[in-house]
């Protein structure tokens, strides 16, 4: 059999709309972040782009999806030849027999991935493949000279493979890991510096406004198998972010320990995995010191434990209209207005006057209260009730025993006058 690589059509037709599809594809960055130090060493012994190697990768594996790629660490498709010796695999792909009947196909099977890489490019330096000799003589940054130059070599048959390279290349800037061999710092691509915030010693970053999970696991390097393990409520990478919401960076923790508070009030439309994400702390933890089971909400206005042993008795579990997102259609259902008729002989009711209550002048008149009562409503927060009554919120924290900036909707709170 002919020592060469051959590229799928059945990897072409699948991988060809996501490679040319707008933005980041998530499978790629998990590929590149992976694989990107495999190709820098690579670049360094055998003078291949690492640009070029890592979207060969992608583009020949499917990202290390294909069934070589899995079964056999084989990630470039290279066939057995005479000269092979090692373990195989065997596949249906362009191989035909004197009948011109498609044949199982020899492939290798490599014992790790970095085999495979090291076979690429031990097949591109081969003696006996004289027509790949060109490319060496290319500037090692030269990647649109390379994606070229394999396709006037032979290497593939789609006349599209520079494109195809190209694409991937500039797209995820990989011709950035280009610079690694003369001593260059290698830049994520991509990637701004990221801003690393803390919560119960758990770091965290800010989802940009219609961020996908994907595209945050690319900028802070963490795989989005990883952020989905890290943050409850997330399911993959291609989950779009609201703006603002919070990603942890590692997996939260069994105890709120970095603030004094010991409990949380639940406010409306709150959940668990909001109240594990606004404190780091479990869900699972979280669950279990406040006996609840899985996918149980707490009432507005419930305790949440959030340190400590378990609470004696769960919390009261809430109405569904107590709960974000679950709420009827209609806010005013309630308000009813429907158009009753009246009967048609209404029987009118006998009218007894009220006997006239004597009022004695004598009887003790109620003093004002020194303080007004104020009934937490939603959307209100300290800050916002102090300025209404012209006061500090430390001044409103103290007329009422408080000792954290948390109210919750129907709280009663003294106000001097």
């Amino acid at each position: 059999m002919c020592n060469r690589i051959v590229l799928s059509t059945v990897v072409f037709m699948l991988f060809i709309g996501s490679i040319f599809a707008k933005g980041p594809n998530q499978a790629h960055l998990d590929y590149i972040f992976k694989y990107k130090d495999l190709a820098i060493r690579e670049m360094e012994r055998a003078s291949i782009p690492a640009s070029i190697t890592l979207a060969q990768g992608i583009l020949e594996s499917g990202a290390g999806t294909s069934w070589l790629a899995v079964e056999g660490n084989n990630h470039f498709g290279i066939k057995c030849g005479s000269d092979w010796f090692g373990a195989t695999i065997y596949k249906k792909d362009d191989d035909r027999n004197a009948f011109g009947e498609i044949v199982l196909s020899c492939f290798r099977k490599y014992d790790s991935v970095e085999e495979s890489y090291v076979a690429h490019s031990d097949f591109l330096h081969h003696p006996n493949k004289p027509w790949y000799k060109p490319l060496f003589e290319l500037d090692i940054t030269d990647y649109k000279g390379w994606a070229q130059g394999l396709l006037d070599a032979g290497y593939a048959t789609n006349p599209k493979y520079p494109e195809l390279l190209i694409g991937l290349i500039e797209r995820y800037e990989l011709f950035k890991y280009d610079g690694a061999v003369s001593g260059k710092p290698v830049l994520t691509p991509e990637r701004e510096e990221e801003i690393v915030l803390y919560t119960n010693r758990v770091p965290y970053t800010i989802a940009k406004a219609g961020e996908r999970l994907g595209t945050v696991a690319f900028r802070t390097g963490i795989s989005a198998r990883q952020l989905v393990k890290y943050n409850d409520g997330l399911e993959d990478g291609n989950q779009i972010l609201e703006a603002g919401q919070i990603i942890y960076l590692k997996h939260k923790k069994w105890n709120n320990m970095d603030t004094e508070s010991e409990y949380h009030i639940v406010l409306h439309g709150e959940t668990m995995v909001d109240i594990s994400q606004m404190y780091a702390v479990s869900l699972f933890w979280l669950n279990f010191k406040n006996r609840l089971k899985e996918g149980q909400q707490p009432a507005v206005g419930e305790k949440i434990k959030l340190r400590g042993n378990r609470v004696a008795e769960a919390p009261i579990l809430a109405n569904k209209k107590d709960i974000a997102g679950l709420e009827a259609d209609n806010p005013d259902e309630d308000l009813i207005d429907w158009e009753i008729a009246p009967a048609v002989n209404p029987i009118k009711p006998e009218v007894v006057p009220l006997p006239v209550r004597n009022m004695d002048p004598e009887e003790p008149v109620a003093q004002p209260l020194p303080y007004v009562i104020y009934v937490v409503k939603k959307g209100d927060t300290l800050w916002r009730i102090s300025q209404k009554y012209n006061i500090t919120v430390e001044e409103l924290k103290r007329m009422n025993n408080l000792t954290g900036n948390i109210i919750s909707i129907g709280q009663e709170l003294k106000i001097d006058q």
